[in-house]
């Protein structure tokens, strides 16, 4: 076996593995997005680290016991896609004794982000890795 089919087969199983983990994280998301119900918020402040331009939103919403609870979103961008304000939905998951730690913002990338991002590098790996087998391997060369 030499060097480049060692390394092709590192790229599928990397790929594969990377996707699995997408593919985990998206059923999951899946799962929380079937039990969690809508409330209402308001994004009441922007952060971003010193010296730099991204910032992500904070938003102010109350759970249905009537608790008032600050989201710190995870969703950072350049600009944002938010502006101090804007009424935003969140997604609480009510069976969960602490909201506050599941609760995020109704959004795609917010929801869907990591595992769309996870299961696309994924499939890349395994496709580059087909591809150059393909490729080289028509002349016999791997």
């Amino acid at each position: 076996m030499n060097d480049i089919s060692l390394i092709l087969k590192l790229f599928v199983v990397i790929g594969v593995l990377v996707f699995a983990v997408g593919l985990f994280d998206w059923d999951g998301t899946h799962a929380f997005v079937a039990r969690a119900v809508h409330v209402d918020g308001t994004v009441v402040a922007m952060q971003g680290s010193a010296g730099s331009f991204r910032s992500h939103p904070v938003v102010r919403y109350a759970d249905p016991q009537g608790y008032v609870h600050l989201l710190y979103s995870k969703e950072v961008s350049t600009p944002s896609a938010y502006t101090v304000g804007e009424k935003v939905s969140v997604l609480i998951d009510p069976e969960d004794p602490d909201v506050q730690d599941t609760a995020t913002l109704d959004g795609f990338f917010e929801l869907w982000g990591g595992s769309t991002i996870l299961m696309a590098l994924g499939a890349t790996f395994v496709l580059i890795a087909l591809g150059v087998r393909y490729m080289h391997g028509r002349d016999g060369a791997i």
